[in-house]
């Protein structure tokens, strides 16, 4: 049996994002994981899928990683809840199952690295990059509501859009200014 990563997200452009940022990994690593990403819809509806879909998928082989968003709840809060979900019968196997959490929203990811953001929406603007070190961009995971941040500097866009053009240009290198971006990408290396 090969190995296989296994992701949950709440939506589908999260689901859009972390399909390509795997790639992305698993391109400059050369790892054979098989990779499947499934939307659960909601995060109400991953907390209440979440334990019964990780014990059907149980096997030796298998990692997990759960990406949810912040919101405007308290971070740890968020995570624990989802922790206290998959709580896997000690009698079973041992799986690794990582939970990784977008402070505020899956946005605050590109704002963490708006070159992509500039590249992947072809923005010819100067003005864009000159933001880099200004607040809030230069702690994107203190926006409040990332998604209308973004929206402000490109225009009004669906975000399956944003994450089909963006994603391919973030830089996985450590870089972005978003800490939970770096976090989530250390985490699939680990995984895969």
């Amino acid at each position: 049996m090969s190995k296989k990563l296994v992701c949950f997200v709440e939506g589908a452009s999260d689901q859009k994002f972390l399909k390509i940022l795997i790639k992305n990994i698993k391109g400059k690593s050369n790892k054979k994981t098989k990779i499947d990403c499934l939307s659960l819809g909601s995060y109400g509806k991953l907390k209440s899928k979440i334990k019964k879909r990780i014990q059907n998928m149980q096997s030796s082989d298998n990692n997990f990683l759960i990406m949810i968003d912040q919101d405007k709840s308290d971070c740890r809060e968020r995570k624990n809840e989802i922790s206290q979900e998959v709580k896997i019968d000690k009698n079973k196997r041992a799986t690794k199952v990582k939970i990784r959490v977008a402070c505020r929203q899956l946005e605050s990811f590109y704002l963490g690295d708006l070159n992509a953001v500039k590249e992947g929406l072809n923005i010819r603007s100067k003005k864009l990059l000159q933001r880099k070190t200004k607040k809030p961009f230069s702690n994107p995971d203190d926006i409040t509501n990332p998604l209308e941040e973004l929206k402000k500097l490109t225009g009004s866009k669906s975000k399956n859009i944003l994450s089909k053009a963006i994603t391919p240009y973030l830089k996985i290198d450590g870089t972005n200014k978003s800490h939970s971006f770096n976090v989530l990408v250390t985490a699939i290396e680990h995984l895969l």
